[in-house]
């Protein structure tokens, strides 16, 4: 008949394509070796940093996996940030007898509710693109030694970006990293951790009411679970003995190589 079959007709995704595809569509034999090694890895390596560190998680982590898997952030990261800076906050509870982040913990709630509006304008092209940026400057201006004086006012905005970034992209951390600081190390560590558990907490139930968090996200989270395990397990005979200072500078250059990476990727 000269028509052409089913089969010939078709439509077969790429390589790339499919690879691109595996955690949100949830077919397992869709699954390749190499974004499964990549995306614990991620996790592993934000973790580490974050629990030696205090800081780490979400400005590593947020860009590298959406460059990864754009389509399931924020809530793949979302899912299981909360437990994360949990652990954290626990092991570095002596450090909350003074509390510095009040103020920007509560505009952080704040920030968090009046970005979701902003999800369903921001396709992923423009998200990306505002998490690589913001990233990316954070991460330079902290490596450059900025200093921003540490009043209330300022402290306020930068929870209530953080707050809103941490809907948009489960990366509250940015604006904290400029402008909060702290020579005890513990009591840095203890107040940042209980700032991104608010603000994270906060987000992903704003998602969940508002129907924005999908079971392929949740698929996703599953597998940054060994990486966030093995990046804990790693780091615990190290904290204490690592100067956290030089920690903190390692993870604000792989922060910065990785804002970098995402806004390089989305713009070519």
């Amino acid at each position: 008949m000269g028509g052409h079959s089913p089969a010939a007709c078709e439509h077969r995704p790429g390589p790339h394509a499919r690879s691109r595809s595996v955690l949100r569509a949830g077919d397992p034999q869709a699954v390749t070796v190499e974004l499964i090694v990549a995306v614990i890895a991620v996790a592993a390596a934000a973790s580490w940093i974050q629990a030696v560190a205090g800081s780490g998680f979400g400005v590593i982590a947020g860009p590298l996996l959406m460059t990864l898997q754009p389509e399931l952030m924020p809530g793949i990261l979302l899912l299981v940030s909360p437990p994360v800076f949990a652990i954290a906050l626990w092991q570095d509870r002596l450090g909350l007898r003074s509390l510095d982040l009040v103020l920007p913990s509560l505009l952080g709630v704040v920030g968090a509710l009046a970005a979701l509006p902003l999800l369903p304008r921001l396709d992923v092209f423009w998200l990306s693109l505002a998490v690589g940026a913001t990233v990316t400057a954070a991460a330079s201006a902290a490596l450059a030694g900025l200093r921003v004086p540490q009043r209330q006012w300022v402290l306020a905005l930068a929870g209530t970006m953080g707050g809103a970034l941490s809907t948009l992209a489960a990366a509250p951390g940015p604006p904290l990293l400029v402008v909060y600081n702290r020579s005890e190390p513990q009591r840095y560590r203890a107040n940042l951790s209980l700032f991104f558990l608010v603000a994270c907490t906060v987000s992903l139930v704003v998602l969940v009411l508002a129907g924005r968090l999908e079971a392929p996200s949740a698929l996703g989270a599953l597998w940054l679970v060994p990486g966030i395990a093995i990046g804990m397990i790693a780091a615990a005979p190290l904290r204490g003995r690592l100067p956290g200072t030089a920690v903190r500078k390692a993870g604000l250059w792989i922060a910065l190589l990785a804002g970098a990476l995402l806004l390089t990727r989305t713009v070519l």
